[in-house]
């Protein structure tokens, strides 16, 4: 085969379309070396990379502009290699028939790819969305059991204060302290039971305002000996009725009486502020 006849091979060797004896005439001659032949196969290579990479970027515009370039450089090797025309056109036409088949399967995994891609985007934020979702309803489930653990809580307490009161006021020892309201609450009322024997004391309180910050209110046992004794700390409840379970007095000490004051924060060990409540025996 001539120089140009080989040459007329080059596009077909860049979409490896070429048969046998084709394919081994222009390993030859490209072995031979020809770096004319060369240049051209890796032009036209170059030329359909750029196509590819176009068309899989959905890049219309510039993959049309590489398909004009490819055709005119057909068109240019035709007309300036000195060939026949028809055998000229025959090689041309045969050339762009691979090539835009070559081009329509490109174009074609490049809308593949495009829509893979869009498809695992598309997931990716199904995904996202359905995570997120998961999570808030974890965090509305964790917050729905502590808000159980906090009522399940509370009735304990109120079951262990309601047991404490019945223990305290239905013993056969069962004393009573009533206790009234003073100057800062005079509305405020208290009601004390406790029984020496079951060593149990429970108080109802009515009628006390919030306590002030850093503050709490504080129940004393007065003793006969010992005098003021502490019996426990408590906050008055915005139902306005507060149910405490105190500590008992130190067995043997006489009491005379039971009060309530305000107290700092955590109590302290004798009565330092404003008295609210007062009950003798």
């Amino acid at each position: 085969m001539t120089h140009d006849e080989l040459r007329d091979l080059l596009p077909l060797k860049a979409l490896d379309r070429l048969d046998p004896d084709e394919e081994r005439a222009l390993s030859e001659h490209l072995a031979s070396p020809c770096p004319e032949c060369e240049a051209e196969l890796a032009s036209f290579r170059d030329a359909l990379g750029a196509y590819a990479m176009a068309a899989a970027q959905d890049d219309s515009l510039r993959a049309r502009r590489i398909w004009r370039m490819v055709e005119s450089r057909l068109d240019a090797d035709r007309i300036g290699g000195g060939m026949p025309p028809e055998r000229g056109r025959r090689s041309a036409a045969r050339v762009r028939i691979l090539i835009g088949a070559a081009a329509a399967l490109i174009v074609s995994l490049g809308f593949s790819l495009i829509s893979l891609r869009r498809g695992v985007e598309s997931a990716r934020n199904t995904a996202s969305f359905e995570v997120a979702a998961l999570r808030a309803r974890i965090d509305s489930l964790e917050r729905g059991l502590e808000d159980t653990a906090q009522r399940v809580s509370e009735l304990k307490t109120r079951l262990s204060l309601t047991s404490t009161l019945t223990m305290a006021a239905f013993s056969p020892d069962t004393r009573i302290v009533r206790l009234a309201g003073l100057t800062p609450a005079p509305r405020a009322s208290a009601t004390l039971a406790f029984s020496p024997g079951n060593r149990t004391a429970f108080m109802q309180v009515a009628g006390l305002p919030p306590a002030p910050a850093n503050k709490v209110y504080e129940a004393w046992w007065i003793g006969r000996r010992s005098g003021p004794i502490r019996a426990g700390l408590f906050e008055a409840s915005p139902e306005g009725i507060s149910k405490v379970a105190l500590t008992m007095p130190p067995e043997g000490e006489e009491i005379v009486a039971s009060a309530v004051t305000l107290e700092p924060a955590g109590g302290t060990d004798k009565p330092t502020g404003s008295m609210y409540l007062k009950g003798t025996m």
